[in-house]
């Protein structure tokens, strides 16, 4: 997480991409942990709690499709365990940060450039949805 008092700027901008995660439809935000390890913040067991959420709720058949969004080789063999499952895969990842490995597991992949963000939230307001209503009388 971004310190507020650190980084203003980009703390208020993490806390607005949260806010839209969280009001996003059958999407469960879940944030691990951090450590200081010699005075720098340091993610401890993201990847574990990942996959063990890849591997539990395809047991449970609580999902149809798995979107993992990371480029980490080290997914490969609990996203293709899901796969193995009948679930369908996909990974989202950022350029230069993609194993070869998970692009063979994938059934699609996305790169998650500049030009796929443009189109989204960051640093815009989305304007109101209008409703209107059809007077049929």
């Amino acid at each position: 997480m971004q310190d507020q008092v650190q980084r203003p700027d980009g703390h208020r901008e993490q806390q607005e991409f949260l806010d839209t995660l969280r009001m996003t439809p059958y999407l469960e935000v879940r944030l691990g942990t951090t450590k200081l390890t010699q005075g720098v913040p340091v993610e401890k067991g993201i990847d574990i709690m990942l996959a063990s959420d890849l591997l539990y709720f395809a047991w449970n058949n609580s999902y149809d499709v798995a979107i993992l969004v990371s480029g980490d080789a080290d997914f490969a063999y609990a996203l293709q365990t899901v796969k193995n499952m009948g679930k369908h895969v996909e990974v989202a990842y950022f350029e230069g940060g993609i194993s070869k490995d998970l692009l063979n597991i994938a059934d699609n992949h996305f790169l998650l450039n500049k030009g796929f963000f443009n189109s989204l939230w960051v640093g815009k307001r989305r304007p109101r949805k209008r409703i209107f209503k059809r007077d049929n009388g």
